[in-house]
C-alpha cells in the first residue's frame, strides 16, 4: 500500500527535477557559446576576422562555427557558417550586418555553397573547423604598470594603461620590431605594447608571478617607452 500510494508522486517529482536540470544545463550551453572570447584569425582587404572556438556538428555531420568580420568603417558581419570538410566549401547559414552604431543593415540565411581558395582567408577559417586550429598565445603584462599605443611606436598615443599579470591574446600578424599587436577579446580593441613589457604565453598556461629579477632588469627600458 505504501509503494503504491507514494511511488507515482515520487516519480513525477523526479521527472521534473530532471527537465529543470536539462533545462538549466541548456541555458548554460546556450550562455557559454553567446560569452566565448572572440579569437583574431586573419586580415584582409574587408576587415578583421574572429571566429568562436566552439564547433558546432550540425545534422549532417557537417562543423558549423559563429565568425565575424569587423571593417576599418567599425561596420560588423556576425555570420554562422557550415563547413563542408570533405568537399572542401563553405556557406553562411546565417549572416547579420551592423553599421559602426549597432543599426542592423540586412539579415540573410541559407547563402550558396562556395569553394574555400587556397591560399586566403577562407583556408584560415576552414583550417579553424576542419583541420588544426591555431595555438592561440597571449601577452603577459610583467611590469607594474605599462601603456598600451595606437602604433608601434614610443610616441604613439596612449589609449590604455594596464597592470602585471594582465593577459591579452596575440593580434596573428607579430611582432612589427620589437612591439607586439594585442587585442581585447570582448570588445576587440586593438592595442600596441613594447616587447620588453610583455611575457608570451600559451593558451593553456596558466599564469604564475612574475620574475621580479628580470622585471628589474627592463623597467629602466620602458621607461622611455612609457612616457
Amino acid at each position: 500500500m505504501l509503494q503504491s500510494k507514494y511511488v507515482p508522486k515520487i516519480r513525477q517529482k523526479c521527472v521534473k527535477l530532471f527537465l529543470c536540470i536539462s533545462y538549466l544545463f541548456g541555458c548554460l550551453n546556450t550562455g557559454y557559446a553567446q560569452t566565448q572570447e572572440w579569437i583574431y584569425i586573419a586580415k584582409s582587404a574587408e576587415g578583421r576576422y574572429y571566429v568562436k572556438r566552439k564547433i558546432d556538428r550540425l545534422a549532417g555531420g557537417n562543423p558549423a562555427m559563429w565568425m565575424k568580420i569587423v571593417s576599418d568603417n567599425g561596420s560588423e558581419q556576425i555570420s554562422y557558417t557550415e563547413w563542408d570538410c570533405k568537399n572542401r566549401r563553405f556557406r553562411l547559414k546565417q549572416t547579420s550586418t551592423y553599421t559602426s552604431d549597432g543599426t542592423s543593415l540586412e539579415q540573410l540565411r541559407n547563402l550558396d555553397w562556395a569553394a574555400v581558395t587556397p591560399e586566403t582567408v577562407a583556408e584560415d577559417l576552414f583550417e579553424e573547423s576542419c583541420g588544426t586550429p591555431r595555438q592561440i598565445k597571449y601577452a603577459m603584462i610583467i611590469l607594474s604598470k605599462v601603456q598600451l599605443r595606437d602604433a608601434p611606436r614610443a610616441d604613439a598615443q596612449v589609449y590604455r594603461t594596464v597592470k602585471r599579470n594582465e593577459k591579452f591574446p596575440l593580434a596573428p600578424f607579430n611582432p612589427v620590431g620589437a612591439w607586439y599587436q594585442i587585442y581585447d577579446p570582448k570588445t576587440l580593441a586593438e592595442y600596441w605594447v613594447h616587447g620588453n613589457a610583455i611575457k608570451i604565453i600559451s593558451g593553456d598556461k596558466k599564469i604564475g608571478k612574475s620574475n621580479k629579477k628580470s622585471s628589474r632588469k627592463t623597467n629602466t627600458a620602458i621607461k622611455k617607452i612609457n612616457k
